[in-house]
């Protein structure tokens, strides 16, 4: 009897345990879906607001719009409620971004763009037929990265990436080491690869935007210009203060000078063994 209520004693207290580390967990879901489904509007916005798509690749795109496709499936399936509303409203942004790079370079990037999402995308497909949604779920975790690396190549083969969207790659990063907190806490294989992937990709993506001088990264470039630029005008203006002073200086000194010239009188004039001379008075 002793040991069937300690027993119980003990269940009670695991249960009240878990009960902040659900809370925690959620939160975390929370917040990882809210930044996922936030992810893609930055690049989305940018390309639609100034048409450059200078640093985006296309393919990353097609990839894009096929594993969010991949993820609303498997969360769907697999009963992982969580990630079916960050899937479907990035899967609706990648359309609309899709959308502006084909409108903005025309039919040439479509090939890109499909060669992406049937190429690519299509990774998780051969391990679902061999062992189900248990495999293809590891794949797909594993399939971000796939989605990413079109990205990070079109990042690392230009120096222009005036058409990435910094934000972007901030908030895909703080997302991932969200997915990948709650995948390693809940034992979700395919959220715990996928968020140790794409914690990887975004990170050389930012890393390489730093490097390039890219914005938010620019502005701390600009203030540090800026400090310096306000530190060169003091001193210009401190060594014009100094040379406006030596030039005062010697225009009084030469103005007294003329002045003294000015009285010098000869006091008198007289010849000395025929030759004339003058007495000057200095």
């Amino acid at each position: 009897m002793t040991e069937g209520v300690r027993c119980q004693i003990s269940i009670d207290t695991y249960t009240e345990m878990l009960v902040p580390v659900n809370i925690v967990l959620n939160l975390l879901v929370v917040i990882a879906t809210v930044l996922g489904s936030w992810m893609a509007l930055p690049q989305t916005r940018r390309l639609v607001r100034t048409r450059r798509v200078e640093g985006v690749s296309a393919v990353w795109i097609g990839v894009s719009l096929a594993l969010n496709s991949w993820w609303l499936v498997y969360g769907v399936v697999a009963g992982v409620w969580a990630i079916v509303p960050v899937s479907a409203i990035s899967l609706t942004l990648y359309g609309a971004m899709a959308f502006v790079y084909l409108a903005t370079v025309g039919r040439s990037a479509l090939p890109a763009m499909t060669a992406g999402a049937f190429g690519l995308g299509m990774v998780p497909l051969p391990f679902l037929v061999v062992g189900g949604w248990t495999l293809a779920a590891l794949a797909i975790g594993f399939a971000y990265g796939v989605q990413l690396l079109p990205a990070v190549v079109a990042a690392c083969r230009t120096s222009d990436l005036t058409g990435v969207a910094a934000s972007t790659w901030l908030i895909a990063w703080a997302e991932a080491a969200l997915w990948l907190v709650y995948g390693l806490a809940v034992g979700d294989l395919a959220l715990t690869s996928a968020g140790l992937v794409g914690a990887t990709m975004a990170s050389i993506i930012l890393a390489r935007l730093a490097l390039t001088g890219h914005e938010p990264f620019v502005a701390v470039d600009r203030r540090r210009r800026f400090a310096v630029s306000r530190s060169l005008g003091a001193a210009h203006r401190s060594a014009v203060a100094v040379t406006a002073g030596v030039d005062n200086h010697a225009t009084v000194t030469s103005l007294g000078s003329r002045k003294r010239e000015s009285t010098v009188a000869p006091i008198s004039t007289r010849s000395r063994n025929g030759h004339r001379y003058s007495e000057v008075l200095q």
